[in-house]
């Protein structure tokens, strides 16, 4: 271990930041805040010759030293950014506009969930040695489409579909398909719907929900080291609260992003790729095609994929492009909190469900799930409208 009066600086920084989110009373709005501070620890560890463990230590180690202080210092500016622009919303809670589903439709959307999980994560399930897709196609889109439905079409806490849709995500995430379901359950947690105002408002969570929750995290990242056939025990679990190693190897990735800026300067590639990401199944467009940020880091430098979403914004604009992404990032909070409709709402719910993927794979993640929900809602509303003109008629 060697600490210089930066890292202690740093580190000061870093409590700082824990304290903010605390500051927050929305339990929405603290998971986004905790997301984007997460991986600040890890970075810090490593700073100060900790091992933290996956590709960073792996891989990272000989190359990053040298310049992982000031990338340290860019997090941290992107995390201060993100909060200033927030911090009014700091005494707020979140609520979204329902879409409309009857008792049966909704039940008839818990039969498709379950046979929609089945095809997209087969060995969750135990049908299949394949862990993804049954059948061709995005299916694990569809999988988040369906949870968006059910989530703003919730007016039942006691109800069929509701156990149901309930059932489905905890087999899904036992059978080690872990961050998409975990963050469905918490939504499910953590609104209620309020019959006046015909919205979904947050809900303070009570004891009993707080402790279900601990209990299915500890659940999802224990599946993971099952899952590969490894043991899981009281050190792995901390391990995981301090410096999870899927964090370690998107952060191995950020400060790739220092390295190939140094030295080859910017890259405005992944423009394309964020333009292409809009029109689903394109080549150019969506992660792991040749314009991704992480593909032209892995060029670079070898990574395990993903990567802390900032890193794009360094590889465009340089070190500003970090800040500017949490400005960027604060902007769309604001929006979809402010603006109440369905569409809205929509994007609420993917944000959140989709909330680990986007910090710590990339922004593309959650382009195609979007388009296809609003659709959705779109055909579902139009579905409605027609029922009434007939009914009236």
């Amino acid at each position: 271990m060697q600490i210089e009066l930066v890292n202690i600086f740093q580190g000061l920084l870093i409590l700082t930041g824990l304290v903010l989110v605390l500051c927050f009373t929305s339990n929405i709005l603290r998971v986004i805040l905790m997301t984007y501070w997460y991986p600040l620890l890890p970075m810090l560890l490593f700073c100060i010759r900790i091992p933290v463990g996956g590709s960073l230590d792996v891989i990272g180690r000989p190359v990053h030293q040298s310049y992982c202080d000031e990338a340290l210092l860019y997090a941290l500016g992107s995390f201060y950014v993100f909060v200033l622009f927030i911090w009014k919303l700091r005494r707020e809670k979140v609520s979204m506009t329902t879409v409309n589903v009857s008792d049966n439709s909704r039940l008839l959307l818990c039969v498709i969930l379950f046979v929609v999980a089945i095809i997209a994560y087969p060995r969750a399930f135990g049908v299949s040695d394949k862990r993804w897709n049954l059948l061709p196609g995005q299916w694990s889109v569809i999988y988040l489409v369906v949870n968006t439905l059910l989530i703003l079409s919730l007016k039942k806490i006691k109800s069929i579909s509701y156990f149901i849709h309930i059932g489905v995500l905890i087999i899904t995430i036992k059978g080690g398909e872990r961050v998409d379901s975990l963050m469905v359950l918490f939504l499910l947690a953590s609104f209620q719907y309020d019959r006046e105002s015909n919205l979904l408002k947050e809900i303070k969570l009570n004891r009993v929900k707080k402790i279900g929750m601990l209990a299915v995290i500890i659940l999802g990242i224990s599946v993971g080291y099952l899952r590969g056939g490894s043991t899981f025990n009281v050190y792995l679990l901390l391990h995981n609260l301090i410096a999870m190693h899927t964090v370690t190897d998107v952060i191995h990735i950020y400060f790739s992003s220092f390295d190939y800026v140094n030295t080859y300067g910017v890259n405005a590639l992944p423009v394309v790729n964020q333009v292409f990401s809009l029109i689903p199944m394109h080549p150019w467009g969506g992660a792991g095609k040749v314009y991704n940020f992480t593909e032209i880091l892995r060029n670079h430098i070898p990574n395990l994929g993903g990567g802390i979403f900032y890193s794009e914004g360094h590889l465009l604009l340089g070190r500003m492009g970090i800040l500017m992404y949490g400005f960027i990032y604060a902007l769309f909070v604001k929006v979809v909190i402010k603006y109440k409709n369905q569409y809205t709402a929509s994007l609420m719910v993917l944000f959140i469900v989709l909330q680990l993927r986007i910090q710590w794979y990339g922004t593309v993640y959650y382009y195609t799930p979007v388009i296809v929900t609003i659709l959705s809602i779109g055909v579902l509303n139009l579905v409605s409208k027609n029922k009434i003109k007939i009914s009236e008629t």
